[in-house]
């Protein structure tokens, strides 16, 4: 019996519905001192069965193509930043905006984006788009979306002087004083900023000021200090007073005089540790002028006998001195007539005059 042989038909391989990973881009920018980290890559996902792709095509030409198409899944095409420019004074802030467009010129959210300076010296840049001005100077700003970049110039500028205000502006010191004056230098938004301080004042044998700010008051008076950082100019007023008087002593304390007699007095002021005080101005006044006199010098004239009280005053303290003055000593006796004849039995009237050691008459 002869048999029918059946053709046999090779087996089909099976549709495969998966398709190779896509590897990530690496494609972004890579400044020489900036830092920057990688987003994970993401598996492309597994192939739809062959009818789910035709109903899905379906589906978008009765919705009108590709005008639906999802936007996250559209690659990224261009980066914009705005600024373009960015302009950031030192030890300030800029903040950056990164826009990530398709080719058609849509927007796409939702990217990360990855940023960086080159010059990490001049500027840095958070991963928030907030560029800090650290030195003036120019360098870029760069920002990444999918491996397309968008380069920015980024200029740091030094900060300008608007203000130079002196703490404290107005002060009171005595001779030998010395005070530190601090000079605040502000830019026009009022931020502290540094600065050359040139000092000056404008009377030097008032109070003098060194390179430090250091005030030192040399003699009683008013000046003005000044301190100048790039052309702007701060003051303050200073007063400089003597060192007050605490107490005064006449030497002598008391004194005898005769009647015509003269003495000098000398009256020295004291401040309140002790130290005698110079240059100050003494006024001298006798309680009883018809005892004795004083002149502005403290120069005492015995006038009459009797007890006076010599005051010395200066600048509000005040001292007593006590003079007694005595009827001048005889030196010598005058007769008059000084010589005369007599008959026997006649009589001759004397005077005696009694003279002191000046040969004046008391």
């Amino acid at each position: 019996m002869n048999r029918r042989r059946t053709p046999r038909v090779p087996a089909r391989a099976p549709l495969r519905t998966d398709r190779p990973r896509r590897p990530p881009s690496s494609a972004m920018p890579s400044f020489a001192g900036s830092t920057r980290r990688s987003p994970p890559a993401a598996a492309a996902p597994l192939a739809p069965p062959l009818a789910t792709l035709l109903v899905a095509g379906l589906a978008a030409a009765a919705c009108g193509g590709g005008e639906a198409a999802d936007v996250a899944s559209v690659p990224v095409a261009v980066v914009r930043l705005a600024p373009e420019a960015v302009t950031v004074r030192v030890a300030g802030e800029a903040s950056v905006a990164a826009r990530a467009l398709t080719a058609d010129d849509r927007e796409v959210t939702g990217r990360p984006v990855f940023w960086s300076v080159r010059d990490t010296i001049i500027a840095t840049v958070t991963q928030a788009g907030v560029v800090r001005g650290l030195r003036a100077g120019t360098t870029e700003l760069a920002a990444s979306v999918q491996g397309r970049n968008a380069v920015a110039r980024l200029t740091v500028t030094a900060p300008q002087v608007a203000t130079v205000r002196l703490e404290p502006a107005a002060l009171q010191l005595v001779v030998g004083d010395a005070r530190p004056l601090t000079a605040r230098v502000l830019d026009e938004t009022g931020a502290a900023i540094g600065g050359s301080v040139e000092w000056a004042s404008a009377a030097p044998q008032v109070a003098t000021v060194n390179a430090a700010g250091e005030l030192r008051a040399v003699g009683p008076g008013a000046t003005t200090i000044t301190a100048t950082v790039a052309g702007r100019t701060g003051s303050a007023a200073v007063t400089v007073c003597n060192v007050p008087v605490a107490s005064l002593r006449i030497t002598p304390a008391s004194e005898t005089l005769a009647v015509g007699a003269t003495r000098q007095l000398a009256a020295t002021a004291f401040d309140a540790a002790g130290s005698a005080l110079a240059g100050r101005t003494v006024g001298w006044s006798s309680r009883s002028p018809a005892v004795a006199v004083v002149s502005s010098t403290g120069l005492v004239t015995a006038v009459a006998v009797g007890t006076a009280t010599i005051a010395a005053s200066v600048e509000g303290a005040s001292a007593e001195a006590t003079i007694v003055v005595r009827a001048a000593p005889v030196a010598a006796v005058r007769l008059a007539p000084d010589r005369g004849t007599l008959a026997p039995g006649g009589t001759l009237a004397l005077s005696a005059l009694a003279l002191d050691a000046g040969r004046e008459a008391r």
